[in-house]
């Protein structure tokens, strides 16, 4: 069929059609990029490493590009500069903090509504599910409120 020949014409094109993701830093957002940068780069056995090293680079920018530079572009250097990057952004502790910071960010509401108070719930429930879809257990939870 169409569906299945795109597809298998773009697995046997040197790079996925589709737009590699971009990594500023920010602690959050490292577990899509990086799910997305290996199931389309990193896992990629046609694309050597040199080449998987260049489009890593490419894809980070801000703090997280200054964590790799200081490696020089080779096929040996890719997998040390990707482990880098993961020792320093696959941090549960500091994952902990920036998800607990959210708490902090949410906007207090001066005019209680349906709608403000749905939004507030929601941005609440975010952290809660990622602190516990990342195994991140507050101990005595029961001690912990939201005012």
């Amino acid at each position: 069929s169409i569906a299945e020949t795109s597809f298998v014409a773009s697995h046997s094109s040197r790079l996925p059609k589709m737009n590699l993701p971009k990594f500023k830093g920010e602690y959050s957002e490292f577990k899509n990029f990086m799910s997305l940068f290996e199931s389309l780069v990193h896992n990629d056995p046609n694309i050597p490493d040199i080449e998987k090293f260049n489009h890593l680079v490419n894809c980070l920018s801000g703090e997280a590009l200054g964590t790799v530079k200081a490696f020089q572009m080779s096929d040996e250097n890719y997998p040390k500069a990707l482990a880098s990057l993961k020792k320093v952004y696959v941090n549960k502790c500091l994952i902990f903090f920036n998800r607990i910071s959210r708490h902090f960010e949410l906007s207090t509401i001066p005019k209680p509504s349906a709608p403000s108070l749905r939004s507030m719930i929601g941005g609440v429930s975010a952290v809660y599910d990622s602190q516990i879809t990342n195994t991140i257990i507050i101990h005595n939870m029961k001690h912990f409120s939201i005012l």
